[in-house]
């Protein structure tokens, strides 16, 4: 039996590097921040670089400690709520940043991200396609 899925909106990204780069906003009063993520469909939280949060205007350590593991071990973040942003979408999450300098990866994980939107991937073609969740 075929189905019919629709989409709002399609994110084309260079399926010959490694991940899938998603492009988002982030925002936390008036400040705001763009960078580039990976879609990361095994990881839990949305992570970002300290740095990020920082620029945010954020204090760090004051936000919900969430200790995060990885095949390589283990490290401390601190959750935030912030607006995301990302090609036409837009909501609410809470933001996990990191507490070391050193976390250079900025992941969109399950919480906050994949729980709030439909989503399709034909990465030989390099499409996401996005949808929010209703």
């Amino acid at each position: 039996m075929p189905y019919t899925l629709n989409f709002k909106s399609i994110h084309e990204y260079n399926s010959g590097t490694p991940g899938i780069d998603v492009p988002v906003e982030l925002r936390s009063g008036n400040n705001q921040v763009g960078l580039v993520t990976k879609l990361d469909t095994g990881a839990s939280f949305c992570i970002f670089q300290r740095t990020y949060g920082e620029i945010l205007g954020l204090d760090i350590e004051n936000g919900d400690e969430q200790e995060v593991g990885t095949a390589n071990g283990t490290f401390i973040t601190y959750g935030h709520e912030v607006t995301l942003s990302c090609l036409d979408l837009e909501f609410e999450l809470k933001a996990y940043f990191a507490k070391e300098h050193f976390i250079k990866r900025n992941v969109l994980g399950r919480l906050g991200w994949l729980n709030r939107l439909r989503v399709g991937l034909i990465d030989y073609d390099g499409k996401l396609y996005l949808n929010g969740y209703d």
